[in-house]
């Protein structure tokens, strides 16, 4: 049955679905970038393959923040007019790294023994720092 409300202009439907699906991506972006450690926490075979999915499908969608970063690193080190252009062209070199990135992880998710491709990367999780 749909999600109806009523309101005093006629009936409205609610988007309770959308708002649990954002709830849930939220979790998993919270998940993946807190790291348990200590004697009690050991690394399992099913802790890999899951922080490597999760890795991958973080880093598909949020590949284009490259973008604006490297635009902005480059414009405090030089000035507006060629940190804009020098950042948009590594910004997209980046960006096409960490998409590959994204795609090799997912796809190789189920075999954790699989290097990863940590070097392409400057860091494995998009915007790592603003989390910190």
């Amino acid at each position: 049955m749909r999600n109806l409300k009523l309101s005093g202009s006629g009936v409205q439907r609610t988007n309770s679905g959308m708002w649990i699906f954002l709830l849930i991506v939220l979790f998993l972006i919270t998940a993946i970038s807190a790291n348990a450690a200590g004697p009690l926490y050991k690394t399992t075979r099913a802790s890999k393959i899951t922080n490597k999915l999760l890795r991958g499908v973080i880093n598909i969608p949020f590949c284009f923040m490259e973008i604006p970063r490297s635009i902005n690193q480059n414009v405090q080190n030089t000035d507006i007019f060629t940190g804009t252009f020098v950042g948009l062209g590594e910004g997209v070199f980046k960006s096409s790294k960490r998409l590959c990135y994204g795609v090799f992880e997912t796809a190789t998710f189920p075999s954790p023994e699989i290097k990863t491709l940590n070097s392409w990367v400057d860091h494995p999780i998009p915007y790592k720092e603003l989390s910190e």
